[in-house]
């Protein structure tokens, strides 16, 4: 930022209509006033210069005369301070035109550290925003794996295989039942189901079914001579409302 000046004249870098206040210049625009405009003022300065350092000011060249001599004395010493200044004009150019530039670079060192900075920044703070949401998910898995296990122990209910996580433990009380091949939902030993019929004279006789596995049972009819009377009677058994498995007679 620069502040632009009311009064005439300036660079033409400044944006034309800027009477007062801050203005924004370029760090580029800075370094051409350095480059060229002070160049051209010091040009100026040593040209306007140059016949006036070729004046013969020697107080000889005023005669003899005691007075002309005073004279040239003072014309002389006058000539050096106009000189000296011009010198020290120059010189204070060539000076303000470095600084300027050593302005600009320290600034735009300034610039690429802030930005470097910046980005460091962002990179930590982006690390930090997965961290939080990475762990957010993570408790969020948690919760819904503590709700699910909550829910089957109230119903009694082991979770199903494949949607149980790596690392989970069923609830309480909710083991499945092994049978004798390891399997799970056999039982250590068959049902066995009795049915019989009888007549009036106390003959009786009887079946016996035999279910295993997990495949519901096909209703049987038993056909024979139950009384001994040579009529063949038909049993209709009354099959149990669950059963599974490979019938065994």
């Amino acid at each position: 930022m620069v502040n632009a000046d009311s009064g005439g004249g300036g660079s033409t870098d400044i944006p034309a209509g800027a009477v007062s206040g801050q203005i924004e210049i370029t760090i580029e625009a800075i370094r051409r006033i350095a480059r060229d405009n002070m160049a051209a003022m010091q040009d100026n300065a040593t040209s306007q210069s140059s016949d006036f350092r070729a004046l013969d000011l020697a107080p000889s060249a005023f005669g003899q005369v005691p007075i002309a001599q005073t004279v040239g004395q003072q014309h002389q010493a006058a000539h050096q301070v106009f000189m000296d200044t011009i010198d020290g004009v120059i010189a204070d150019l060539e000076t303000f035109a470095a600084n300027i530039e050593a302005s600009c670079n320290a600034h735009e060192a300034t610039d690429e550290q802030s930005a470097a900075d910046a980005q460091r920044a962002g990179q930590g703070a982006l690390s930090g925003l997965n961290e939080s949401m990475s762990g957010y998910q993570s408790q969020a898995d948690q919760n819904f794996d503590n709700a699910g296990a909550e829910h089957r122990e109230e119903l009694g209910d082991p979770p199903p295989a494949a949607e149980q996580r790596e690392g989970s433990e069923p609830p309480a009380g909710s083991e499945r039942p092994e049978g004798n091949d390891g399997a799970t939902g056999n039982t250590d030993s068959p049902e066995t189901y009795s049915y019989g019929a009888g007549d009036d004279s106390g003959s009786t006789e009887s079946s016996t079914t035999t279910f295993e596995g997990d495949a519901a049972p096909t209703p049987i009819a038993t056909s024979f001579d139950a009384d001994g009377d040579g009529t063949i009677d038909v049993l209709e058994p009354a099959l149990p409302s669950s059963g599974s498995g490979t019938q065994a007679q």
